[in-house]
């Protein structure tokens, strides 16, 4: 007796290959959804430090007009590129020309995230300006509700280079 020949289904590899595609697809989408998460809870700060950015670049190349541009609220009250100006030029006269602009990396370590809506967004920028004979610590404060420009300016110590003092004393000024 002759028994018909097994029935023959479909290939099991591809119900594998199926099954990867699936998986494939889940990480695309979680890949994507992070993403937008990331964007979303960090993208003031990225605004935020592209304008601190600009905004000593702008200092360093004397470009007061476009360094007035980036203020806003009160600062933007208090200077006028002409007073920026004045400031800058009467520091570059005691201190030196100015050298550098940067982040002041103790900013993160002494920033309380409770006092911002966002935690993962700094309101308070804490900048050196490094001059050929002293360092001045500036702090630039943003809204919360507008990380495109800076909307105070506060101006910290200033210490000169060990070289210019007498055991390198530190000078006060506001």
């Amino acid at each position: 007796m002759t028994y018909p020949p097994p029935v023959r289904g479909t290939n099991p590899l591809l119900y594998i290959l199926a099954a990867c595609g699936g998986c494939v697809i889940l990480v695309v989408i979680g890949i994507f959804g992070f993403g937008l998460f990331v964007s979303h809870k960090f993208g003031g700060a990225f605004q935020q430090m592209a304008v601190v950015s600009q905004f000593g670049v702008a200092l360093q190349q004397h470009n007061y007009e476009n360094a007035v541009s980036l203020l806003t609220g009160p600062a933007r009250q208090e200077y006028s590129a002409n007073a920026l100006q004045q400031k800058i030029e009467g520091l570059e006269k005691k201190y030196g020309a100015l050298e550098s602009f940067t982040l002041d990396p103790q900013q993160f370590h002494n920033q309380n995230p409770s006092q911002t809506q966002n935690p993962l967004q700094l309101s308070d920028y804490l900048c050196d300006l490094q001059f050929q004979r002293a360092l001045v610590h500036m702090k630039l404060h943003f809204d919360p509700t507008d990380p495109h420009h800076i909307s105070g300016i506060a101006w910290g110590s200033v210490y000169k280079n060990a070289s210019e003092t007498q055991g390198g004393a530190q000078e006060h000024s506001r």
